[in-house]
């Protein structure tokens, strides 16, 4: 059953209502050719989620009925992927793939040893463009929230803006080589995950985020691709 964006304004609790609109009724009607009486999924992209059925069809909208709130698809705690930038269709196809596995948020690291740089007159373009594929994979994958994703920042504003873990927060940065733990006991609390480059992390890079409290770890003796160690990182770590 196709999942829909809907703007919590355009959903009303008590009628048990809804309105999809722009380029999700456009796709709904044009693409998907639905029609009246046929079900649908709907979500507000912070969280929750709704089934309902489309009572009507006119230019440019399509009404909701007989909404019926859906348990949470959410992880119970929020997961930060720190993940340094790599090429372009490994990057988009990673995004989708960390959507899948539950990160809440994204933030993207100009580490010393990444291969990519993005001008700062491309950020915009191409903050917008991860977006979609964000809201995508969340409604392919019927999440109920659509991570968050901020622009990419070098380790020195990364650190700067870190601060210190909050309360039951744990911090992993994946260091083949020069790991010191072995478990992946991540608590309860909420996770972030750092993953390096292709080139790896600098030694600077792992003293600041040893002085951040991250643990070192490591995911067996074989060298992973980037977008690989993340998603390995994030299905051993938030399960």
């Amino acid at each position: 059953m196709p999942q829909f964006l809907v703007s919590k304004e355009d959903i009303d609790k008590d009628s048990a209502s809804a309105i999809i609109s722009g380029d999700e009724a456009k796709h709904l009607t044009s693409s998907l050719r639905a029609r009246v009486g046929e079900s649908v999924l709907i979500f507000d992209g912070e969280g929750q989620r709704w089934a309902g059925v489309i009572e009507g069809i006119s230019q440019g909208a399509v009404a909701i009925r007989a909404l019926k709130e859906l348990p949470s698809s959410e992880p119970l705690r929020q997961v930060v992927l720190v993940q340094s930038l790599i090429k372009g269709d490994r990057w988009e196809w990673l995004l989708e793939k960390a959507t899948e596995l539950g990160v809440t948020k994204i933030v993207p690291l100009k580490a010393k040893h990444s291969v990519v740089e993005i001008a700062n007159a491309k950020v915009e373009k191409k903050i917008s463009r991860w977006r979609k594929i964000l809201l995508a994979a969340s409604k392919q994958c019927e999440r109920g929230k659509i991570p968050q994703i901020t622009e990419p920042v070098g380790p020195d504003e990364f650190f700067k803006a870190l601060g210190p873990p909050t309360l039951g927060e744990t911090r992993f940065v994946l260091a083949e080589r020069h790991a010191d733990e072995a478990a992946y006991d991540s608590g309860r609390g909420d996770i972030i995950i750092a993953i390096g480059p292709e080139g790896g992390w600098s030694e600077e890079e792992l003293v600041a985020f040893t002085a951040s409290k991250f643990i070192k770890l490591s995911l067996g003796s074989r060298i992973l691709r980037s977008e690989t160690a993340a998603l390995a990182a994030l299905a051993k770590l938030t399960n």
